[in-house]
């Protein structure tokens, strides 16, 4: 038996010539299988990042291995499984209701394709996809429930838990295509982040932590039989609404239409609520901002939509309240995010807020809050500001117009302006300088913190 199992040759979608080499060791990321070509094409600063399938398997292997010790010598309890006897059931109630939702689609897109037949052929056939993935998703997260009984109590076969570099290898390898491949990969990163966070904790409490992520897993799982995955073309009201504006306001309808309302995600018991970190990054972001002995849990309290529907609300939570973090990825790539704390939590006593770049592992802490008109104010290094040109954020808007950045701000929810690099700046104010400071935000999440 080979000791070194090697992955099997799979294109690289980007450079169809190219193998797949690497992994970015980040399974929030949008894209983590690299070729070589790939890797020549990635920020150089964040190549360390980057690891050998080969080295991959040898540390998932090793974190399986690891988790195996946290065994809870009992069956599961019987408020674990009651969720299981509603499973036949539960699928059969969301697939009627799949089926009229996709009807209702259908019925009000044949509507909107005499106008703009080709527009809106793309995003109904992206709601069905949606909608018809749900039945998949929920199947999913019943397996991956069972999965975590029969890894954590005596329940279900066991035998079926990899247990070697052999079985991770043969099970990459058995993927039909590159899509299969990166959803494994994908979730051995995961799986691998939860089995750390697990075998990290003190040993009294190992199994606590695996039981309570057990019993919220459950609980998300319970949430969906109130409440099933809905187009938003299914629903009559939201779509007369935006009919009268869709010639006006094009691209807004197609990303307002184009989502699934409690569409049904993978659920980990061990996880985090966001798209732009893992919990990896918890780790890094608390090295940044905290005490060593503390420990940083977050709690997700919301999103940016990609309408910027809610940019105000956001941006009020973000820049008014204690004890939050706000996380955003911008059109760069880059992992930006504010702390605005009491005294007691951040490092050093004075300080009120830490303003930090994750990807380029920068930070800079302020004693002190600003106040600007048409800035929500997160800290002094960071604030963030209307797509729209307004009174007080004309001069950032006339900077990406004057200076022709590649930024379109109609492109993204809001603007970012960064003041994190250094304080001063002693040349003149040309192109480059306000293409570090002005960024456009694809995403942005606000948590709750706590520490112990």
């Amino acid at each position: 038996m080979d000791s070194n199992p090697k992955l099997r040759f799979f294109q690289c979608p980007c450079h169809p010539s190219e193998p797949v080499k690497r992994v970015l060791k980040q399974p929030a990321a949008s894209k983590i299988l690299y070729c070589v070509q790939c890797l020549m094409e990635a920020d150089s600063g964040s190549t360390a990042f980057y690891v050998p399938v080969e080295v991959l398997v040898n540390e998932v292997y090793t974190s399986l291995v690891a988790s195996k010790e946290v065994k809870i010598d009992a069956k599961p309890p019987e408020s674990l499984l009651s969720i299981l006897k509603e499973e036949e059931s539960l699928m059969k109630k969301l697939a009627d209701h799949i089926y009229d939702q996709k009807s209702k689609v259908n019925a009000q897109a044949t509507k909107i394709e005499r106008t703009l037949v080709e527009a809106i052929q793309k995003v109904k056939n992206e709601i069905i996809s949606k909608l018809d993935s749900q039945l998949s998703a929920l199947q999913a997260n019943f397996a991956e429930f069972k999965k975590q009984l029969e890894k954590h109590f005596e329940y279900g076969k066991v035998s079926s838990i990899i247990s070697s570099k052999q079985d991770i290898m043969r099970d990459l390898n058995s993927s039909l295509n590159f899509k299969e491949l990166e959803k494994k990969v994908r979730n051995y990163l995961i799986e691998m982040e939860e089995n750390e966070r697990i075998t990290n904790d003190i040993t009294e409490v190992r199994e606590m932590v695996v039981i309570d992520g057990i019993k919220h897993f459950k609980t998300k799982l319970q949430e969906i039989t109130n409440q099933f995955p809905e187009s938003i073309l299914a629903k009559e009201e939201l779509f007369s609404t935006q009919w009268t504006q869709l010639t006006q306001k094009l691209n807004d309808f197609v990303l307002h239409v184009g989502k699934i309302q409690n569409e049904i995600i993978p659920l980990r018991p061990l996880g985090i609520e966001s798209s732009i970190i893992s919990p990896a990054n918890i780790e890094e972001i608390k090295n940044l901002v905290m005490p060593k002995e503390r420990r940083l849990y977050l709690k997700l309290l919301g999103k940016l939509e990609k309408n910027a529907s809610n940019y105000d609300e956001i941006g009020t939570l973000a820049s008014t309240r204690k004890n939050i973090i706000t996380i955003m990825k911008t059109h760069k790539g880059e992992v930006l995010g504010a702390l605005r704390c009491p005294l007691q939590i951040c490092k050093e006593k004075d300080i009120h807020a830490v303003s930090f770049n994750l990807t380029k592992n920068l930070k800079k802490e302020e004693s002190k809050t600003q106040r600007f008109t048409d800035y929500y104010v997160l800290s002094n290094s960071i604030f963030i500001t209307s797509k729209k040109m307004l009174k007080g954020n004309r001069s950032t808007h006339e900077s990406i117009k004057t200076h022709t950045l590649a930024l379109n701000p109609q492109d993204y929810p809001a603007l970012c302006v960064i003041h994190l690099e250094d304080g001063t700046h002693s040349g003149p104010l040309d192109k480059s300088y306000y293409e570090k400071r002005i960024q456009g935000i694809e995403e942005l999440e606000v948590f709750e913190v706590f520490t112990n």
